[in-house]
């Protein structure tokens, strides 16, 4: 029996609304250990037909991998009602077996009950932040003390530009590091915007910095040059 596999966050929050009880194993492909633990939660999987058992490639997956902080495969994370409810780490099959015993087997008799919706106003408080300054930059740490290679970079790029830019640091916030993310379809940051537009990540900064556009995709976002 093969697992079926979950390619995306929209795949897995489908999956949490169809069924109480599921369990996600990331794995790699060059992982041996994982191949082992597939048989036996494929074994899991026939014993237990009224959960959900499903596999995720860990590094194609890497955001799913940080959100459920994945540092090693294979890894098994158990939900129940569309929340965390356990983890497994490693090639220990007993404590797996526990665990599917613990978890599922007790969602059999539990009403399934959906899982509750991303709080409605998260999408407004992101929109209210882009508003409230003309150009900010969503990066790790601030402009004078950046916690990453990139987001140092964007901010050079930023300042040779001359004109002025606030920063928010994400690392500050989990909810808005993750809720924009979705806001925006982008995965990674820095993210850049202007006038509440999304300008680009780093790559897309650096580029334009290159080119010598980056002051006016800047301006032409702002409406005309903006005060210096």
């Amino acid at each position: 029996m093969t697992l079926p596999s979950i390619v995306s966050a929209q795949d897995l929050d489908q999956a949490l609304s169809r069924s109480p009880a599921v369990v996600v194993h990331f794995w790699a492909d060059w992982c041996e250990p994982c191949k082992q633990m597939d048989i036996v939660l494929a074994q899991l999987a026939q014993e237990n037909p009224h959960a959900a058992f499903y596999r995720i490639e860990a590094e194609a997956q890497s955001d799913l991998a940080e959100k459920y902080d994945v540092e090693t495969v294979p890894f098994f994370v158990f939900f129940k009602n569309g929340a965390v409810v356990d983890k497994v780490e490693g090639v220990n099959a007993p404590e797996l077996v526990e665990k599917v015993n613990l978890h599922v087997k007790t969602a059999q008799t539990t009403p399934a009950v959906k899982p509750a919706p991303a709080p409605p106003s998260l999408n407004q408080r992101i929109e209210k932040l882009l508003k409230s300054k003309d150009v900010l930059l969503f990066m790790k740490g601030d402009r004078d003390a950046p916690q990453c290679g990139f987001s140092s970079r964007v901010v050079s790029a930023l300042q040779e530009t001359g004109i002025p830019f606030e920063t928010f640091d994400i690392l500050s916030n989990p909810e808005i590091r993750q809720g924009l993310k979705e806001f925006s379809n982008w995965p990674t940051y820095p993210q850049l915007y202007a006038k509440g537009e999304f300008i680009g990540g780093c790559d897309i900064i650096e580029e334009l910095h290159a080119d010598g556009e980056l002051m006016s995709t800047l301006e032409d976002a702002l409406g005309g040059p903006a005060p210096a």
